[in-house]
């Protein structure tokens, strides 16, 4: 008999991260569940609860939903993978595993999940639990895997993107931006031993959309015009000569542009799946109650939830309690500067795209955090390290405000 394991894996509420509790005066302990299975039909499933097993078939099932039973209202449950929303599966699966299999239990959980005001959201691929970090880019790094110096960049949008407004960082630790930023990209190159790799990004097109689009000579005449593109363009030189007085080995790690130039998203998507906010701060629930913060920072006159044909983010006319600050990376600039000025330890609330109020058309689930999901993406979103670092300076107590507005679901950038 094949079986298919599903887990139910318990997720900590942040409110119990942060001792703190929901405006009932409880915490909400989300839980997901899983019903993965191969080309066979299964007839049998083995069930988890909380990552530990507790039986097998539809008793097991029962005891499932005892325990959703007693969920306090609010909690989320996401379960996955639902087969209807994958693209490239055969479409022989059954969407939904367990309704497949116990569709009189299927219909009893959406009950629970009705009276006990509940949220029943689906995912696919998974539900996947992500664990969280400060940033692909922010300073807390594994270190790199085979080179002893990675550098990067973000807030980069193309050859058009003024220097001072790229943000870059060396073994994910953020630098600076602009010249600064880069500066500091010399001297810890300066500080190398001869014959130490060094690995930066470089832009080619490649998978099966670039084939697709390109002939072979195309492709190659492509490629050879985006692995020219750097945001330092008018520092390389220095780069190459600190290299090569160094005896430095340098090597690149490919990366592809969108496949629409002429979009804010080509170059530097940001932080779509929210790891920033995740690992950094806390959000503030739709079911939470705001505390008095020391400043607000937010934005004014930006479509966030323009996905498809976003304006670029430093567009947007940043707004510190209320007060125009100005726009683009100078206002944003002000911005940083006065968080700079409160004392430490202030509370500051931060404006973001994110809805924290289920059902979610595309969940985010982190490791010890409750469940949400993206709306659109912060004007700022390339941006994200610079504000950490700050927080991080000044020790601040970041809160991100979500906006609470309609899922971006699964459009393309959130694929």
């Amino acid at each position: 008999m094949f079986r298919v394991s599903v887990w139910l894996i318990g997720m900590l509420s942040l409110s119990a991260l942060f001792g703190l509790s929901a405006t009932l005066g409880q915490e909400i302990p989300d839980v997901i569940f899983s019903t993965p299975f191969d080309r066979k039909r299964p007839t049998m499933a083995d069930f988890e609860y909380n990552g530990r097993a507790i039986g097998e078939g539809r008793e097991a099932f029962e005891d499932v939903l005892k325990r959703i039973r007693a969920l306090p209202a609010g909690s989320s449950i996401v379960w996955g993978p639902n087969y209807a929303r994958c693209g490239a599966c055969s479409g022989r699966e059954p969407a939904c595993l367990p309704k497949h299999l116990y569709p009189d239990l299927w219909k009893e959980l959406e009950a629970i999940t009705a009276e006990h005001r509940l949220t029943l959201s689906s995912d696919y691929p998974g539900p996947w639990i992500r664990r969280t970090r400060f940033s692909p880019r922010g300073d807390v790094s594994e270190g790199p895997k085979d080179s002893a110096l990675i550098i990067s960049w973000s807030n980069f949008h193309g050859p058009a993107t003024p220097h001072e407004e790229v943000l870059y960082f060396t073994n994910d630790k953020y630098l600076g931006r602009g010249d600064q930023g880069f500066d500091q990209i010399l001297k810890r190159l300066r500080q190398l031993p001869p014959d130490t790799k060094v690995t930066q990004p470089r832009y080619e097109y490649s998978g099966r959309w670039a084939s697709a689009t390109f002939s072979n000579k195309e492709l190659v005449n492509q490629n050879a015009k985006l692995r020219a593109i750097v945001p330092f363009a008018s520092r390389e030189q220095e780069l190459a000569a600190t290299i090569a007085e160094r005896k430095l080995k340098l090597a690149f790690e490919s990366t592809s542009p969108h496949r629409n130039l002429q979009t804010v998203s080509d170059w530097d998507s940001g932080d779509r799946y929210a790891y920033e906010i995740a690992s950094f701060g806390r959000i503030i629930h739709h079911d939470e109650e705001r505390r008095r913060a020391a400043s607000r920072l937010g934005w004014i006159r930006y479509e966030a939830s323009e996905r498809r044909k976003r304006k670029l983010e430093t567009e947007a006319i940043y707004t510190l309690d209320d007060a125009e600050l100005g726009e683009g990376v100078a206002g944003f600039a002000k911005a940083m500067q006065k968080l700079l000025n409160l004392p430490e330890g202030s509370v500051v609330q931060v404006q973001v795209c994110i809805r924290t109020k289920g059902r979610f058309a595309c969940p985010l689930i982190y490791e010890g955090q409750r469940h949400f999901e993206r709306t659109g993406y912060e004007p700022y979103f390339g941006m994200f390290p610079w504000l950490i670092d700050v927080a991080k300076k000044r020790k601040l107590k970041i809160e991100w405000l979500p906006d609470e507005q309609e899922s971006c679901g699964d459009c393309e950038l959130n694929k």
